[in-house]
């Protein structure tokens, strides 16, 4: 068997070594949010919009607040998750002196906990949700002055805003229109509720996002030279061969070249044959 694990990724976490090109869409991003403009990535499920902005957390240099809005249901989780995720780029320590320092308008509302997995926040429901938008934006504001840099708030899976409430885009407006050193970079899967919300004249959110299309399959010549390079680096060999036959049935298909090459990987010892390659698509 190889020397080595299986390195091809599903799913997981963004891996430099695992990220295949994509090269117009980074630069495309970074060149939108250095000029304050927000952004709006759209493109079907599996294709690589999670990792090309979680290669932008690592690498863009700015400070950035991830959201998952499918982790959310109500207004008040959200705002829960927007401090938390401000607690944990502060580097903080203290969490009573955060409480004090950043959300002294919420003292009365906020809790927080200390535990094996880190320090958790709660607000009460007394917060109605007006006030927790305010709060967010204050506290956005303030997190932007103490780096003195722009931020960036991802807001990931925005097709998800239903869950936490349906205003939401209505009570986002006014910041994504307003402030240019909170930039806001929105993704999501469902193209034809991204189009209405941001592009279609009828929808709140016009005009307020630049549009990053998300469309085209990954190259060949990249693709093969990853498969290869990964089957050498991990104490097995495929052929250019067998490794087009990996890309031509994927068609470049970001996560199913990573699936197919994972898959194929398992099943060799140690020279993969255009067989492994059959069986595996099989």
């Amino acid at each position: 068997m190889g020397s080595l694990v299986n390195s091809f990724k599903i799913g997981r976490n963004y891996c430099a070594e695992n990220f295949i090109d994509r090269k117009q869409e980074y630069s495309y991003s970074c060149n939108a949010v250095e000029s304050g403009g927000n952004v709006v990535v759209v493109g079907p499920r599996r294709f690589g919009k999670t990792w090309l902005l979680q290669k932008f957390i690592v690498e863009s240099g700015y400070p950035v607040i991830y959201l998952d809005l499918f982790c959310s249901f109500s207004l008040q989780c959200f705002l829960q998750n927007v401090i938390r995720q401000v607690y944990r780029i502060l580097k903080e320590e203290n969490p009573a002196g955060f409480v004090s320092r950043y959300l002294k308008n919420l003292v009365k509302h906020v809790r927080f906990s200390v535990d094996v997995g880190g320090v958790s926040f709660v607000i009460d429901n007394e917060l109605s949700d007006e006030e927790s938008v305010v709060q967010m934006y204050e506290l956005f504001e303030s997190i932007q002055e103490e780096f003195g840099q722009r931020l960036v708030v991802i807001l990931g899976e925005f097709q998800g805003y239903k869950l936490i409430r349906e205003r939401l885009p209505e009570l986002l407006k006014s910041f994504f229109q307003m402030q240019s050193d909170v930039v806001f970079v929105a993704s999501g899967s469902m193209r034809q509720m991204v189009e209405e919300l941001f592009f279609k004249d009828s929808g709140v959110l016009y005009h307020s996002c630049l549009k990053l299309d998300i469309k085209s399959m990954l190259p060949e010549d990249e693709c093969v030279e990853y498969i290869v390079r990964k089957f050498v680096d991990t104490g097995k060999n495929i052929d250019e061969m067998c490794a087009k036959r990996i890309y031509t049935s994927t068609r470049g298909h970001p996560y199913f070249v990573q699936m197919l090459s994972y898959e194929v990987w398992n099943r060799t010892e140690g020279n993969v044959t255009m067989e492994d390659v059959e069986n595996a698509i099989d």
